[in-house]
């Protein structure tokens, strides 16, 4: 705000491009004020939109602040036919039904398999919530075995934490390029502490009392890591 007037700080379409979100997301009530009442709710939507590279970042910046007051309404589309683009199905469960992710039983993933079954087709949003929190880290610990002994990796120790034992076998990934270089940018953030995507927060899912999962965040870890966790059950 300057004068009472908004000011743009970066990038007029990213900035209109995040703000057409937050109306979606509001309008459709995938977010509504309780989840983002308070300053931590407000903090885990952006960290959310963030790692879906929703928000403008420091390359969108401005060398010059544009008045909001002064931008050209652009024409609106003309919506499409509702026939010609339904609506896609609500995501119930946290593998999507209609992907085929390549992955089949094996012996050595026979265990694995059996959980991914029962978060791809039993388990659903707002029934089994803790249950899919827990399994989806059990996923993550028994993919990570599976490529650690496929690959026969030494450089991995028992007493390894998983956000130790997932940044080992990113960089090994990155090494025989099985992940290109922005996925490999983007599994890094697990190292840390975000609340959105790391270790921490799978670790708090499991062993805190007063940490509930989120179907969004649950969602939005599965769509960054699938892609992590299909490499190490096919390795």
């Amino acid at each position: 705000m300057k004068k009472n007037h908004v000011e743009l700080t970066h990038d007029e379409t990213k900035v209109m491009t995040s703000l057409t979100r937050v109306v979606h997301d509001m309008i459709s009530k995938e977010i509504v004020l309780d989840n983002i009442w308070d300053n931590k709710g407000k903090k885990e939507y952006l960290d959310l939109l963030e790692t879906e590279d929703v928000l403008p970042q420091a390359t969108d910046s401005l060398t010059t602040n544009k008045n909001f007051k002064n931008l050209k309404p652009t024409k609106p589309k003309t919506p499409k036919s509702p026939t010609s683009s339904p609506k896609p199905p609500k995501q119930t469960t946290l593998i999507p039904h209609d992907i085929d992710y390549g992955v089949y039983p094996q012996a050595h993933t026979q265990r694995a398999m059996d959980v991914w079954g029962e978060l791809q087709h039993h388990l659903r949003f707002e029934e089994h919530d803790n249950a899919i929190a827990v399994l989806f880290r059990v996923l993550l610990e028994f993919a990570i075995d599976n490529y650690i002994d496929r690959k026969q990796l030494t450089n991995i120790h028992p007493n390894d934490k998983l956000a130790n034992r997932f940044k080992k076998i990113a960089d090994h990934m990155r090494g025989e390029n099985l992940v290109d270089f922005k996925y490999w940018e983007g599994l890094k953030k697990f190292e840390n502490t975000e609340p959105i995507l790391s270790a921490n927060t799978m670790n708090k899912y499991v062993h805190s009392k007063d940490f509930f999962p989120s179907d969004h965040h649950l969602k939005s870890m599965w769509k960054i890591l699938s892609s992590f966790i299909v490499i190490c059950l096919k390795a």
